[in-house]
This record gives C-alpha cells, sequence and structure tokens, in this order.
C-alpha cells in the first residue's frame, strides 16, 4: 500500500517532470541525428599499427580525399573535360557560407598527358599515356580506339566537413557540363565512399521507423483491446527511444550507419518490457480489481522484468570488447538506453495507470468478456513432457550441425558488401574498374634516412633514389592483385632499365650526371604532387598502388607478398643503409577489419555468454540451472550462424552485432519463463502442473513480444545499406527461433530429469 501511495501522490509530478524532460531531450535527440556521419578509415582504433601507419601518413602526405569522376564517352581529347575541372577549381556559394574553396587540386587525363608531354618531359603521347593508365586513363580495346579518361578532384579541409554539399555541387556541374543523366555518371573515392555510406544508411529510415510504429499499435491494440493502455506502452517507448537517442548526444558522440539502429532497438525493446507489465497488470486486476492494482503489477514485475533488462544489456555491453569503434559505440549505448528505459517504464506506467485506470478495460475482464482464451496449455505441456527425449535429441544434432557451420564462417569489410545489390555506387565501382583500374587504394612509403645519402660517395644519389623507388614500383605490379601505380617515376624522364649507378663508361656517367641534375630540378614538382617529402631525419617517396574493390580478392596474401616483395628490392639495393617502408591505406585496413570480424564476434559472444551465464545462476541459485537454461539462449545464434556458414554468406558488421544482442534479448523469456515456473513450484505445484502455470501466466506475453520486436525490426530489413538490412532480419529470425526454444526446448529440459536443477531449494 506505501508504494501504491507513492504513485497516488505524486503521479501528476512525475508525469509533468516526464513532460517538462521531453524538450530537452528531443532537441538532444534531434542533434544526434544530425551527426550521422561515416567513414571506415576512422572504425578501427588508435592503437592498431594499420591505424597508426594510415595516421602517420596522413600527416606526412595530405590525407587521401578524393574523388574521381568520369562519364559515358569521356575520352582523353574530351573537351568538357577542361570546362569542369575549370569550374570546380572555382570556389562557391555552399551551405550557408561564402566563397568556399572545395578543392585543393583538380586535374583530368587530358591535363596530365599534356603536362607530360610538354616541358620539361617532352615524353611521346603513347608514353604519357602508358604512364597514366590503370590510375586515371584507360587502356584502349585495340589500336585507333578512344581512351577513356576522368577527373580527379581532392579536397579542401573545408570540402571535407561540407561533402554532402560538396557532393551535390559536383554532381550538379557535372551534369550540367557534360549534359548526361545521372545514371551516366559516374564517382567513386574514398570521399564519396563514406557519403554513399551516409545516404544509403539514413534512406527511407523515416518511413520503416512510421511502419515498425504502426505495427507495434496494431500488435498492441489486437492483444489488449485497450486504446488506452496501448497509448501508454506506446508513448512510453517513443520517449525511451528519443532519450537513447539524447545520450547520445549529451555524452558527446556521433551517430553512424552502425548507431542509427540503436533507438529503433531501444523502442522495441521498451514495448517489450511494456507488454510483459500489461499481462501482469491485467492478471492482478482480474483477479483483484483496480485498487492498488498498478502498485502489485510492478510488484510482481520487478524480478523478472528488471533481470530481462539486465541480463538483455549484458548481451549488449559484451559488444564493448569489440575492435571495431561503431560496435563498440553500439553495444554501450543501447545497453544504457535499455537500463534507462526500464526504469522510466516502471515509473511513468504505473503514475498512468493510477491517474487514467481503465475502468472499461476492467469491467470486461471482471465479467470474463474480452478474455483471451489461449492455448490448451495442458495439452502442450503433456505433449511436450512426452516427446521430449526427441526435442531434446534434435536440438542436440542441430546444434552440432550449427557449431561445424560456425567454423566454416568467414567475414568481409570490403565497400561493396555494405550496399544491396544494383546500387549506384557499386555500378560506378564497377565501371571504373573495367574501363580505368582499381580503385582501393595501398600506399607505400619509402624511408630514407638522410644519413646514409650524405655518405653515399655515388656521384648521382637522386638517381639512385629514383631507381630504387622505380623497382619497388615494378616489384607492387608483378604482385597478383596489384593494379595501377604512381609515384614519382611517372612524372620524370625517360631512361633505360639498365641505367644504374653502377653503369661504367664516360659518356653514360656524363649522361647520368645530366639526368641527376634533371630529377633534382623536379625535387619540388614531386612534392607538390604529394609523391615526395622530407624532414631534418629522412626522405619520404611515396608509392601508390590499387587494388580492386569489385573483385573477390585474398587481401592477406596481397598484403604479404607485397611486403616481402618490397623488403627484397630494398636488401637488394639499399644494403645496410636502414632503408625502411611503410604500407598503409584503405587495403591494410579492410584486411584488418575482415580480421577482427570473427574475433570480435567470437569474444563477445564468449563474453556474453559468461556475464549472462552467471547471472542465470545467481538468479536460480544454481550453477546447473544456470548452464540449463542457456541452452535455449544459445540455441538460435548457433542455429542460425551456422546456417550462414554452411551457405556460405559472409559475416559483416551488421551481423557481428547481431549475435550477441539476440541472446541478451532472448533471455528476457527465458527469464520470465522459468520465474513463473518457480513460482508455481514454490506454491506446492508438481513440476508439470508449474510448467501450465507458466505457460498460462506469460506465454501470451512471450508471443506478443516476439511479434512486435521481430516484425517491427523486420521493416528495416528492406533498408538499401546491408548492414541495418542483415541485422534486422537476422534479429527477426532469431527472435523467432528464441521463440522456439524458450517454448519447446527449454519446456523440454524441465520436463526430463535435468529439469529438477529448476525447482527452489525449500
Amino acid at each position: 500500500m506505501m508504494r501504491s501511495h507513492i504513485f497516488n501522490r505524486y503521479r501528476i509530478v512525475i508525469l509533468l517532470l516526464a513532460l517538462l524532460g521531453l524538450l530537452p531531450i528531443a532537441r538532444g535527440a534531434i542533434d544526434a541525428l544530425a551527426t550521422n556521419s561515416n567513414r571506415p578509415e576512422d572504425w578501427l582504433p588508435e592503437r592498431f599499427q594499420e591505424t597508426k601507419d594510415l595516421a602517420w601518413f596522413s600527416q606526412q602526405f595530405v590525407s587521401d580525399d578524393v574523388l574521381i569522376l568520369s562519364w559515358d564517352g569521356c575520352h582523353l581529347d574530351d573537351p568538357r573535360q577542361a570546362e569542369l575541372t575549370e569550374l570546380l577549381q572555382q570556389p562557391v556559394d555552399i551551405a550557408g557560407q561564402r566563397q568556399i574553396r572545395l578543392f585543393r587540386y583538380v586535374t583530368s587525363g587530358n591535363d596530365l598527358v599534356k603536362q607530360l608531354t610538354d616541358n620539361p618531359l617532352s615524353l611521346k603521347r603513347s608514353q604519357a599515356i602508358a604512364r597514366l593508365n590503370g590510375w586515371i586513363v584507360g587502356a584502349p580495346k585495340a589500336a585507333g580506339d578512344p581512351v577513356i579518361s576522368s577527373v580527379v578532384l581532392m579536397l579542401t579541409a573545408e570540402g571535407w566537413q561540407l561533402r554532402d554539399a560538396m557532393l551535390a555541387h559536383v554532381r550538379e556541374t557535372t551534369k550540367r557540363v557534360v549534359g548526361l543523366p545521372s545514371d551516366q555518371i559516374h564517382i567513386a573515392g574514398s570521399t564519396y565512399d563514406g557519403v554513399a555510406i551516409d545516404e544509403a544508411s539514413q534512406k527511407n529510415m523515416e518511413w520503416y521507423t512510421i511502419v515498425c510504429y504502426a505495427i507495434g499499435c496494431v500488435v498492441l491494440y489486437l492483444s489488449f483491446r485497450s486504446i488506452a493502455i496501448s497509448a501508454f506502452v506506446f508513448m512510453n517507448a517513443v520517449y525511451c527511444q528519443m532519450l537513447s537517442l539524447a545520450l547520445i548526444s549529451f555524452a558527446g558522440s556521433t551517430m553512424d550507419s552502425v548507431m542509427l539502429m540503436v533507438p529503433s532497438l531501444v523502442f522495441v525493446l521498451s514495448i517489450s518490457t511494456g507488454v510483459h507489465l500489461v499481462n501482469i497488470y491485467r492478471d492482478v486486476v482480474a483477479s483483484e480489481g483496480l485498487q492498488g492494482a498498478p502498485s502489485k503489477a510492478i510488484r510482481h514485475a520487478f524480478a523478472p522484468c528488471w533481470l530481462s533488462s539486465l541480463t538483455t544489456s549484458l548481451g549488449l555491453i559484451s559488444l564493448v570488447t569489440s575492435f571495431l569503434l561503431p560496435i563498440q559505440k553500439f553495444g554501450l549505448f543501447a545497453a544504457v538506453g535499455v537500463v534507462l528505459g526500464t526504469g522510466i517504464l516502471f515509473l511513468l506506467f504505473p503514475c498512468q495507470l493510477e491517474l487514467w485506470s481503465p475502468r472499461r478495460w476492467a469491467a470486461k475482464l471482471a465479467t470474463g468478456a474480452g478474455e483471451d482464451q489461449g492455448f490448451a496449455f495442458q495439452g502442450v505441456v503433456d505433449r511436450i513432457a512426452r516427446w521430449s527425449p526427441a526435442i531434446l535429441l534434435i536440438t542436440a544434432v542441430t546444434m552440432a550441425a550449427g557449431i561445424a557451420g560456425i567454423t566454416r564462417l568467414q567475414s568481409t569489410a570490403r565497400v561493396h558488401d555494405l550496399f544491396s545489390p544494383g546500387a549506384k555506387i557499386l555500378q560506378d565501382y564497377e565501371w571504373f574498374e573495367t574501363q580505368i583500374g582499381p580503385l582501393t587504394p595501398v600506399e607505400i612509403v619509402l624511408r630514407i634516412p638522410k644519413s646514409s645519402i650524405e655518405a653515399s660517395t655515388s656521384r648521382t644519389p637522386m638517381l639512385d633514389r629514383m631507381n630504387m623507388v622505380r623497382k619497388v614500383q615494378h616489384a607492387a605490379m608483378q604482385v597478383d592483385g596489384i593494379g595501377g601505380t604512381v609515384s614519382a617515376v611517372n612524372f620524370s624522364p625517360g631512361y633505360p632499365d639498365t641505367f644504374r649507378s653502377g653503369t661504367r663508361g664516360i659518356g653514360q656517367i656524363a649522361q647520368r650526371i645530366v639526368l641527376e641534375r634533371r630529377f633534382e630540378s623536379l625535387r619540388e614538382m614531386y612534392r607538390e604532387m604529394q609523391y615526395f617529402q622530407d624532414n631534418p631525419q629522412e626522405e619520404l617517396w611515396r608509392i601508390s598502388a590499387r587494388v580492386p574493390t569489385s573483385e573477390e580478392i585474398d587481401l592477406e596474401r596481397i598484403g604479404r607478398e607485397l611486403k616481402a616483395a618490397i623488403a627484397e628490392v630494398i636488401d637488394e639495393r639499399a644494403g645496410d643503409q636502414d632503408i625502411r617502408s611503410v604500407v598503409c591505406g584503405s587495403m591494410p585496413l579492410i584486411q584488418k577489419s575482415q580480421e577482427q570480424l570473427l574475433d570480435d564476434m567470437a569474444r563477445s559472444f564468449i563474453t556474453a555468454f559468461a556475464l549472462i551465464a552467471v547471472a542465470m545462476m545467481v538468479t536460480m541459485r544454481s550453477v546447473v540451472a544456470g548452464l540449463l537454461a542457456m541452452i535455449s539462449n544459445v540455441f538460435p545464434a548457433v542455429l542460425l550462424f551456422g546456417l550462414l556458414g554452411w551457405l556460405g554468406v559472409k559475416v559483416e558488421i551488421g551481423s557481428m552485432m547481431t549475435i550477441t544482442a539476440a541472446m541478451g534479448i532472448a533471455v528476457d523469456d527465458t527469464l520470465h519463463f522459468v520465474t513463473w515456473f518457480r513460482r508455481g513450484a514454490s506454491s506446492g505445484l508438481t513440476k508439470h502442473d508449474a510448467l501450465v502455470y507458466a505457460y498460462r501466466h506469460c506465454s501470451r506475453a512471450m508471443l506478443q513480444t516476439s511479434l512486435i520486436c521481430g516484425l517491427g525490426l523486420l521493416v528495416y530489413a528492406l533498408s538499401p545499406f546491408a548492414p541495418i538490412s542483415r541485422f534486422a532480419w537476422l534479429m527477426s529470425s532469431m527472435l523467432a527461433t528464441a521463440l522456439v526454444g524458450d517454448l519447446v526446448v527449454l519446456p523440454a529440459i524441465i520436463s526430463s530429469r535435468m529439469g529438477n536443477a529448476f525447482l527452489p531449494r525449500r
């Protein structure tokens, strides 16, 4: 009565405080959504060597924020290239700011051919095209065919900050200049990847959320036949959803494509908790009337709902063990959102019911009208008990096959696997890699100490260094999978392969000295083009290679062979000069991310299992019961991820999040079922009758919550962004499988001799 008195006395104050908090929460949610930004290069933590190498590279050379664009019919002599490059180099008024310079460098294949054929290099046109082939111009299919060309744009810091508006400006300007529809204009590059992820992850999200809301409302009304109660549950869930978004802003964090699923997940989980509360409230009203029902319902629901909330948060918080930053943030904010959401529901729901008591609904319950007849629980339990050995055998065989399938799982972190088939970005990448060359960058930097240069006795040390750069570039091209490469050598005078510093002969010595002077005169050009830098300690020579994005290639093999080839050249030509190399760029990051995905999935799953299992043991006061209860929670993950392994479906970032999140959510129903079973057993019922008691009190809520959560999340499977889509349908499938685990497998375990472990100690 004391708790009822508290809810009754302070209900208006509590609801007013919640209403006053709505404005800052809504503002925080809007601010959080405005920060959505994606850059796959930033997904690995700073302590990883691959991340450190890329950060070091960005400090030494200008960051690789690049766009490459072309169009159908863009040939080397197309005059529209010159017009487009001129327009894109001009400052523009954009995003409310005046005269912003978006690009620090804009060039085209035509511009670079002219540069190579003019003084001081004076190469033949065919030589110039050959040096540019594979990274800015394509190779002609046959003699006399036109050469495909492209335009390369390197962003300023302002251009990167305003990249959405920048990309819209590029698209509009290109469309106006070339006079072609959007499907015949092709854009690619590291900057476009992030913008395309932003666009795909946010596309139609408002509509998906509206449909998710509609499903929740319909299932709530069909379940309870009360507009008022359905409205309470729905509005409270929306409040929790907004709070989960606002927390991101309040914590000073930012949104990304993975974090977009946090508010939707918190919404359906809040609905789930609300449904359990309503079902318990309905049982109290039906048996004891309206007087004090909210407080009594809260008292009955406190243990199972809070235990469910805490175990769900344990499953989500285990994702913090991941090394991928978006997954870490997802796990943290989703876990906090679930716990805070449960607290808000326990605070608001009884106050709402005290203030607006559903008297007509209660009257129908009292007369038996509208009472849901449910299942023939006695018959269900009889059949499960009779067939429990077969059920457990099938479960064991299925899980064994699933575990075998999991050992076959492969991961992917390629940009291509983040989008649905047929996406414009995939079409553009395929066009570029078919017409021009590979696009995924691999950066090689030779670090030559100045002490070794000063100690050299060669008359042509600059020529020696250029020879080494050329040899490394040639060695890189011999690695299967490496496409076009470019370095300072591409913009240097031609000289024969035999023209090395060890060559004898007065004539060649004189020619080498002439070349030495020419190379020295080109140092500043190399620096401006970002293929050479130096500092007081060393000279840095950059070789930029490319690997295909659209093909299935072994990145680990390419990286290993590339490093071995570079080391061989350095050992052969440098001796003991202490020359080092750094290999970085998108390819090493993709390779590391792919390695981490499976490692992180295993680590987070084991962590979640351990945390939840301990919680179950403590709750049930039995090690054996806690472990047995985990079977029905592990069953969905093993079954579905084993199936992915057998089917050869690669795991990406969305799938990786699902395995532990779903296990944490599946525990909700397990805890509710076991709690009601133990209550029945504690009241003196036999094990069989206690199972019937558990079915009668929570199976209806379990079905309702599975419908709401499963169907609500399934809507997001329509997203064109693969991680969101995969997360949605895997979560829905696992929740459906978890329902089978909790209503069939778990009762079969309890019906067997092992089930004695679930009986409360007397």
